[in-house]
């Protein structure tokens, strides 16, 4: 299954971006800026309490374009 995903914008001071890029250039767990900030909306939901299981297994288990 492929899962389609819709182009948000978001402002983020520069301090933020270089580090976010760090952490994917350097450390090899995100291939993307995308996927690291996807991980961390989905520890966002979890943390407030927002049932994920079915959005972490969709993004695990598919292609996402």
């Amino acid at each position: 299954m492929v899962i389609y995903v819709r182009v948000i914008t978001v402002k983020l001071p520069e301090k933020l971006i270089h580090a976010l890029d760090r952490l994917v250039n350097k450390s090899q767990i995100y291939s993307s800026r995308s996927e690291a900030i996807r991980h961390a909306i989905i520890l966002f939901l979890k943390m407030h309490g927002y049932n994920v299981k079915n959005i972490e297994s969709e993004i695990e288990a598919d292609t996402v374009l």
